[in-house]
């Protein structure tokens, strides 16, 4: 409801906005979907409605469009009003951040080319960090402190479907595919998948607006 506050009209950008959800979630559920069948993880009967479609069920389906929704509303009000400018990353940090974090990925995949989820969620996220840092830089710095702060009902909302306070998980994971370490009950590569799930349709956003990223701000 928020998208439709007279002092935000967010709603004059669904039609991009949804595009580029549209865009990359296809991409996440093919993963989704392959995964899915290969066992790498699985949803509980017990907390899902029973229907959906190609395997995933339809609350599935769902998150893929409310979570990235939310998610990047948040990021762009925060710096429609100006609450996060001035965390904004600066290059010089940025490119010493870039490389270690990047080199890192990079290892723990190719050390993990046999766990699925921890190799191919490696790939993906270098893969888009990269092409953020690439093509778009000043939006990857807008995002990184909005990205700290999205995590927080992140993890409260995967900690829940991966099985806090719940007597079985809603998620479960194959833990032979993943590295088995843990923040709570969300697997750690999560943290990277968040951060592509996040980063690739705020790009295609900011590339079907056609404006400065450092403008998303001003609504259209």
């Amino acid at each position: 409801m928020a998208s439709y506050h007279p002092k935000i009209q967010f709603y004059k950008n669904h039609r991009n906005f949804f595009l580029a959800i549209a865009i990359s979630g296809l991409l996440f559920i093919i993963w989704d979907v392959f995964f899915a069948q290969k066992e790498v993880w699985g949803f509980s009967d017990s907390y899902t409605l029973g229907f959906g479609l190609f395997g995933l069920p339809i609350e599935e389906w769902f998150f893929f469009m409310c979570i990235p929704y939310a998610s990047l509303f948040l990021h762009l009000q925060l710096y429609r009003f100006g609450w996060l400018q001035s965390f904004s990353v600066s290059d010089k940090p940025l490119k010493v951040l870039s490389a270690l974090l990047l080199l890192i990925v990079i290892v723990v995949g190719l050390l993990n080319l046999k766990r699925s989820y921890t190799s191919l969620n490696a790939a993906v996220f270098v893969l888009t960090y990269a092409m953020a840092f690439v093509y778009n830089r000043a939006l990857l710095k807008q995002f990184i402190p909005s990205f700290l702060i999205i995590l927080i009902p992140f993890f409260l909302v995967n900690g829940l479907l991966t099985g806090s306070l719940l007597s079985e998980p809603v998620v479960w994971y194959d833990n032979d595919e993943n590295l088995g370490i843990r923040i709570g009950t969300v697997p750690v590569e999560d943290l990277f998948y968040a951060f592509s799930m996040l980063m690739l349709p705020l790009m295609i956003y900011a590339k079907l607006q056609g404006a400065n990223a450092l403008d998303l701000k001003t609504e259209r």
